[in-house]
């Protein structure tokens, strides 16, 4: 329906006025004053004045104004007709008279009114209150819009909009109207939404969002903007806290200025969509946003999104970014600029976040921009969901001003709240390119990245990233972090740390791991590595719920790391990076497990050791010092990037540190030690037996290691071994061993050591041998001197072993013995009393001397030196049965020998006795000899046993002699009962009650030459005496019968020494000279003391008496007190004349003590020389049976005895030695009466009848007589 107004009265009234009086009306000057007058003016009309026409005016006053009067003033009502009426007529319908009515004057406004009359576009009418006065307010129109208050319709929210086509009465939007009132005082039109009414304006800009003077818009306390644009250009502005028409009370809004006077407040709109992206009309816009919605070929639709803001079309641009293409405009239609800086659009959508440096004529808000782009829309979007955070990069970052702490570079959302960020050095999910899952989530498939310098995008990302939203502290250089959580610079080195990861998958779908379920310990592949150099935050290491970015060194390559899922991180090179491990092989079984050095421990080294026992199924496994694993990594065909070390090694760290493990190379090829072992701390089973210990061996120019098992009582090289006592590994059983602790009471002097290798093969290898820098008695020094093991090191290695050689046991400080079946522990024989000897089997080939060349064992072991020319027992002889059997020994080689700087076993030289070496000072000296019954049987001789009970001197044989070198064992056996005490079996009791140790050295020794005639009584044999001749000397029986001994001079170093004496009954014995007697064993004798052999016992011979020499046929040994006995020949060369030789037998073997038992028997010998061819023979015989009174010389006169010159032979004293002065009693008594009677002078000679009845024995010399010569 369309409304007209006509007017009631046609009487028109001109406008009076007088210069520059006052008048009313609503020119541009300046006037007040009410009531009639008149006045001159400029204006067209009548009037008086200069004016060109007159008019009357309701009221008095002066202007400027244009019209009739007087002054200069021009009337502001000079648009009005000259008419003036007062009153209206309402029709409320066209062309309909009943529609008609006047309006009552109450009702009418001070205001404009839409004019009926098609000679009239508008009515302007004034209600003082006295009456009404209105005309036509056609002079009021500008040329293109005016606005003008609509009196009649302003409680409906109106305003006439007036031009040149004419006007209309249209709603009026929420905002201030630079337009005509027609009211001096509120010359200005404010809406509201609605109603419209007139407003003046403030001095000052007390309220923000109100008008000041020169009608400003006041945008804050102290800044303002003209309505009606500035520069002729519309214009954008953005006010915080205003108080504006239509808008809620102090709130921030956004004001469109326009170039026809109008601040409208801006509402986002809901127009239409758009048909064209080459739109013909501007009323179009897509949805409810602002921005460029449509780009087309050559033009764009730009759309600010409010209502009462139509779209409209403008050409694309051509222009490259610039200093002036601020805030996201539109360049060229495929970039937005910032400034210099362009971005540019893809062709699938995204969203786009930036900060604004003020409010935005492109996109109509201020400060963050969030756009939905690509090269065909641009345009503002509204973010869904209140409670989801996205975050952006911020495409123009704004510089921070003096006074904010950084730059926003990032751009969080909370729902559609936007706030900048300065981002902190990490990941962020990228919203850019969010997409909706199922569920109407987020869908994620980018990420920001923000270093120190700038934040980027990552397209297509895979792996994990540490989430800068979970940053929890830093140490070292701030400037990483460059958001609120900054902390202050804490000096040292950069390191991050944070609590949450971003997981993406191979479809690049990206999520956040926040708690502690999805966090778990280890280590994660960064998904964001720097190509040119893949070490750079290679990984992500996660402990405690702590994750951090670790960068690796150029020369970590091929180092193993466990990852969070329990699988294995390889990273093989700057070039290759980092990967899951997806070789089987490598992750080991239950069984066999594999283990891996943790690249990356934490600070406490627990987690140095990664074990495996399958994919998926590996964790840090606790070390100790000393552990040693495999290398799971080793290289080898399967695993091609492995490394080249085959163990781990685990040792206690410097001072103050924790353990440490590190790979560890072993190549023997250099070294001597060809073969060690290490403790396996690690699991290993093959067919269900422990494989306790690792063995490395050089082979094929190759150090190779393997898993084994120990093997009881075994020892191996410690191949961990550095310095002090450690340097060896022993088993106890199979599967339980340990590195072996020297007992307290180990040898403190020795400073070479031997042990039973357990990785013993054949006889070859059976022995380790470990040399130490020090003895241990010297490490004990220097432990109590604070100094530590390592003062202490030791070479170990496998010795040269061989068959029937016998080696020091230095854990047993018994033996190793080796045979053809390899080597084993020997006990072996041996005590503190009587120790046993071997040949040590490590000596050098070719010795300097004797020194260690033997073992001497008692109850235990060590190294003996030789003794050039000794002899000992072999205690390693094989022995095939009995107790003390030795299956293993050295066949048929009885003796050790020393000489020539060697000591070896070998078979005797030749039967008989040899001086025992092994008697020393301190042993029991009564073993001081070796009796060899063959060249492969010997055993120890012992001086007294159960059988035999040797005192004084006594000799043996040498069986080891060089003719007369060496030849004659001399032994002193002490006399004391104690030292002498039998030993009722040597065997059971070897100490037995051993000879004093008091008694002083040892009582055997070797003499070193002896004379060719020497004789000694066999101290092995009493029945048997040693005879030395220039071939040496030997062992000789003697013969004596019942009724005869035998006699041998005692010759020692070419003396005559004493008597020998052999009997049958007594065997030999000698006089304390000594004197031997040997006299024949009675078998029936209940004596204590054995009665026969040869003895030394106190006899001697008898003075002026004669013996046969039983060693020199022919001779004879005569005695003298003083002087001993001497052997001498019974003839002398001279002596010729075939008649035999008489002697008184010293040996009348029928005395029972002092008395002759037996006259004449037994009591001369005869000695006879016979000549044959010349061959000279002597023999002497005892005679049986001297006849009664017979008298011989006495062939020992002269000689032996200077005193008898006579052998008389009676039966009641038998034959005695006598002086021709000397006869029977009878004799005597009637020799002394013829001496008496003669006197001496007159002596005769005296005369017997020589027995030989050859001769007549004339004393002192025989004669010859005639046959039947009487005297």
């Amino acid at each position: 329906m369309t409304c007209s107004l006509k007017f009631l009265k046609s009487k028109i009234f001109f406008l009076e006025g007088e210069g520059e009086g006052e008048g009313e009306g609503e020119g541009e000057g300046e006037g007040e004053g009410e009531g009639e007058g008149e006045g001159e003016g400029e204006g067209e009309g009548e009037g008086e004045g200069e004016g060109e026409g007159e008019g009357e005016g309701e009221g008095e006053g002066e202007g400027e104004g244009e019209g009739e009067g007087e002054g200069e003033g021009e009337d502001d009502e000079e648009a009005q007709a000259s008419l003036s009426y007062s009153g209206l007529i309402y029709c409320s319908t066209k062309d309909t008279v009943s529609s008609c009515a006047e309006v009552t004057s109450a009702d009418i406004k001070t205001g404009f009114y839409l004019s009926g009359d098609s000679t009239i576009n508008i009515v302007f009418c004034s209600n003082t209150g006295d009456g009404v006065s209105c005309n036509d307010g056609v002079n009021a129109i500008d040329e293109e819009f005016t606005y003008f208050f609509d009196a009649m319709n302003a409680d409906s929210n109106k305003i006439i909009q007036c031009s040149s086509s004419g006007c209309s009465s249209v709603t009026a939007l929420k905002g201030y109207y630079n337009g005509v009132t027609g009211d001096e005082e509120n010359a200005y039109i404010k809406c509201n939404g609605s109603k419209c009414e007139t407003t003046g304006l403030d001095e000052s800009c007390t309220t923000v969002g109100g008008v000041t003077t020169g009608f400003k818009l006041c945008i804050s306390s102290s800044d303002s903007k003209a309505i009606g644009g500035e520069d002729g250009t519309e214009e954008y502005v953005s006010i915080e806290s205003a108080t504006f028409p239509g808008a809620t009370a102090s709130s921030d809004i956004k004001v469109k200025i326009t170039t026809d006077g109008v601040a409208f407040l801006l509402e986002e709109a809901a127009l239409p969509e758009c048909a064209a992206t080459e739109p013909k009309t501007g009323d179009c816009f897509t949805g409810n946003k602002s921005g460029y919605p449509s780009i087309g070929t050559t033009n764009v639709v730009k759309c600010s999104g409010f209502e009462n803001d139509p779209c409209v079309v403008v050409a694309k641009g051509s222009d490259a970014c610039s200093a002036n293409t601020l805030d996201g405009m539109l360049s060229k239609g495929t970039n937005l600029c910032f400034g210099t800086e362009s971005y540019e659009l893809k062709t699938t959508a995204e969203t786009i976040a930036f900060e604004l440096s003020g409010f935005s004529s492109d996109y109509f808000v201020e400060e963050i921009v969030v756009l939905t782009a690509s090269k065909t829309k641009v345009i503002v979007t509204t973010l869904t969901g209140d409670d989801i955070e996205r975050y952006f990069i911020n495409r123009n970052p704004i510089e921070a001003e003096e006074g904010e702490s950084t730059t926003s570079r990032i751009i969080k959302c909370t729902g559609s709240e936007c706030e900048g960020k300065a981002g902190d050095v990490g990941y962020y999910l990228n919203s850019g390119n969010e997409a909706t899952n199922a569920d109407g989530s987020p869908k994620i498939t980018s990420l920001i990245q923000c270093t120190e310098d700038e934040c980027e995008e990552i397209s297509s990302p895979s792996g994990f990233y540490v989430d800068a939203l979970s940053i929890e502290s830093t140490s070292g250089n701030a400037d990483r972090r460059r958001g609120e959580h900054a902390p202050e610079p804490a000096g040292g080195e950069e390191e991050i740390t944070y609590t949450g990861l971003i997981s993406c998958d191979a479809n690049h779908v990206c999520v956040r791991l926040e708690d502690s379920d999805s966090i778990t310990d280890g280590f994660y592949i960064n998904g964001a590595v720097d190509a040119s150099n893949k070490f750079t935050n290679a990984l992500i290491q996660c402990t405690d719920g702590s994750c951090k970015e670790v960068t690796l060194e150029d020369e970590e390559v091929n180092t193993i790391f466990l990852s969070n899922d329990g699988n294995l991180i390889r990273c093989t090179s700057k070039t290759e990076g980092c990967s899951i491990v997806d070789i089987s092989a490598l992750y080991g079984t239950e069984d066999i497990p594999k283990y891996f050095i943790n690249a990356k421990p934490n600070d406490d080294n627990s987690d140095i050791v990664i074990k495996c026992t399958g994919k998926g199924n590996c964790e840090p496994t606790p070390i100790e010092a000393g552990n040693v694993f495999f290398n799971g990594n080793l290289k080898d065909t399967v695993n091609t990037k492995g490394t080249t070390e085959q163990l781990i090694l685990c040792s206690e760290g410097e001072e103050g540190e924790t353990l440490s493990c590190a790979l560890e190379p072993v190549d023997y090829k250099t070294e001597d030690t060809k073969i060690k072992f290490f403790l396996n701390s690690g699991d290993y089973k093959s067919n269900g037996n422990e494989m306790v210990l690792i063995k490395c061996y050089y082979a094929s120019s190759v150090t190779k290691c393997e898993a084994v098992a120990g093997v009881e009582d075994g020892f191996y090289i410690n191949g961990m071994y550095t310095a002090g006592t450690n340097y060896l590994l022993h088993c106890d059983s199979a599967k339980e061993c340990k590195v072996y602790e020297k007992e307290e009471d180990a040898d403190e002097s020795a400073t070479t050591e031997y042990y039973l290798n357990g990785a013993r093969t054949d006889k070859t290898d059976g022995v380790i041998k470990c040399e130490l820098s020090s003895a241990l008695a010297d490490l004990r020094k220097r432990r109590k001197r604070g100094e530590g093991n390592d003062s202490v090191t030791a070479s170990c290695s496998v010795l040269t072993s061989a068959e029937n050689k016998i080696y020091l046991n230095s854990a047993t400080k018994r033996l190793i013995q080796c045979s053809t079946g390899g080597c084993s522990k020997f006990s072996g024989k041996g005590t503190e009393e009587e120790k046993a000897y071997y040949v040590n089997g490590d000596v050098p080939s070719s010795p300097s001397d004797f020194t260690g060349l033997l073992i001497e064992c008692g109850e235990e072991c060590a190294a003996a030196d030789g003794v050039d020319g000794n002899y000992y027992i072999n205690s390693n002889l094989k022995v095939t049965s009995g107790e003390n059997g030795n299956s293993n020994g050295v066949a048929d080689k009885p003796l050790i020998i020393c000489a020539s700087r060697k000591c070896e076993d070998k078979p005797a030289t030749a039967p008989g006795f040899y001086l025992n070496g092994a008697v020393g000072d301190e042993e029991n000296q009564l073993r001081a000899l070796i009796q060899c019954t063959s060249t492969t049987l010997c055993n120890d001789f012992y001086l007294t046993t159960d059988t035999q009970d040797l005192a004084g001197k006594e000799y043996f044989v040498h069986a080891g002699a060089n003719k007369l070198k060496k030849a004659i064992i001399e032994c002193t056996v002490p006399e004391t009962e104690e030292a002498r005490k039998k030993r009722e079996n040597p065997a059971d009791d070897p100490a037995g009650a051993a000879a004093d140790e008091d008694e002083g050295s040892s009582i055997c020794s070797i003499i070193d030459t002896v004379d060719k005639n020497n004789i000694y009584i066999n101290g092995a044999n009493k029945n048997q005496i040693i005879r030395c001749s220039t071939e040496g000397c030997s062992e000789a029986d003697t013969t004596p019968s019942e009724t005869t001994s035998e006699f041998y001079m005692y010759y020692m170093d070419g003396e005559r020494k004493s008597l020998i004496q052999c009997s049958k009954a007594d065997g030999c014995q000698a006089n304390p000279l000594p004197i031997i007697v040997c006299k024949k064993t009675d078998e029936n004798t209940e004596d204590d003391v054995d009665d026969g052999g040869c003895l030394e016992k106190a006899f001697s011979g008898k003075d002026g008496f004669v013996y046969i020499d039983s060693y020199t046929e022919g001779n004879v040994i005569y005695c003298k007190e003083g002087s001993g006995c001497q052997s001498t020949t019974s003839f002398t060369e001279e002596e010729n004349d075939g008649l035999p030789k008489f002697y008184v037998n010293g040996d009348d073997i029928d005395f029972e003590g002092e008395e002759d038992t037996d006259k004449l028997n037994g009591d001369l010998i005869k000695c006879t020389k016979t000549v044959s061819n010349n061959d000279t023979k002597l023999s002497c015989t005892v005679v049986a049976k001297a006849e009664n009174d017979n008298v011989y010389l006495n062939g020992n006169y002269g000689t032996g005895d200077t005193t008898n010159q006579l052998i008389i032979c009676t039966e009641e004293e038998g034959c005695l030695p006598k002086s021709c002065s000397s006869t029977t009693d009878n004799l005597e008594k009637r020799q002394e009466e013829e001496e008496d009677s003669a006197g001496a002078e007159d002596k005769f000679p005296k005369y017997y009848i020589n027995s030989v009845h050859t001769s007549m024995v004339n004393t002192p010399r025989s004669i010859s007589f005639p046959q039947n010569s009487i005297f």
